[in-house]
């Protein structure tokens, strides 16, 4: 049997694993179970710190406003760090481990101290960064929609690298996990929603990478 890998993201999200399957005559598949929509959002014109919990945040944040001069900026990881700098926006802050964001939320309460914040924000946010804040403190603004998309996997699975808790649901609509398969958990929000579900990850990301990935499947 071929040891067919999935992970729920696009073929060009994940170039450099692509690589190293390729490189190691491994069978990847790539697909995503959710699909996105922008919402109209009413963002405020003062806020001191943005926090950017993904590229997907960030995207369709500034699609529809900009971020003031003296607004400092946040992110979950490395990843989207460079993803910001790339589209030109200095990174104040990221979070060391951007797979578990209870722990990048206690970091920036440390950096930010009392000043006020905004977290843009799917309709299927976990709130893992704003419950970590004062209420007074913290707005989070719904940005874009996150809905479920079905597809039939036919191929049997050695290994499923799931993203995000909604990209589980999507799987999970059309396809089930066997007991052999080894689940690849995105971090400990999907970890948290696997579980939720009666799956325990063999494997959950510290920092939610391709690197971090290709080292738990170079010993599978």
């Amino acid at each position: 049997m071929k040891f067919n890998t999935l992970i729920t993201k696009t073929e060009d999200e994940v170039s450099e694993l692509k690589k190293f399957c390729d490189e190691n005559n491994l069978q990847l598949i790539c697909n995503s179970f959710i699909e996105f929509e922008l919402v109209k959002a009413e963002i405020p014109n003062n806020f001191a710190w943005i926090f950017f919990g993904s590229k997907r945040a960030a995207h369709y944040f500034l699609k529809q406003a900009s971020i003031p001069a003296k607004c400092k900026v946040a992110c979950i990881g490395q990843k989207t760090k460079s993803h910001l700098e790339k589209m030109g926006l200095k990174v104040d802050f990221f979070g060391q481990e951007s797979g578990n964001p209870e722990s990048v939320s206690n970091e920036l309460k440390k950096q930010i101290q009392t000043a006020n914040l905004i977290v843009p924000i799917s309709n299927m946010s976990d709130h893992s960064i704003a419950k970590t804040f004062p209420k007074n403190q913290v707005s989070e603004i719904v940005v874009y929609n996150t809905k479920g998309k079905t597809k039939k996997i036919d191929e049997k699975l050695a290994a499923i690298a799931f993203t995000s808790p909604s990209n589980v649901d999507g799987f999970l609509l059309e396809n089930s996990i066997s007991d052999n398969c080894k689940i690849i958990a995105w971090g400990k929000t999907t970890e948290k929603h696997l579980m939720s579900k009666g799956y325990n990850p063999y494997f959950t990301l510290k920092t939610a990478s391709e690197t971090e990935l290709i080292e738990i499947l170079r010993i599978l």
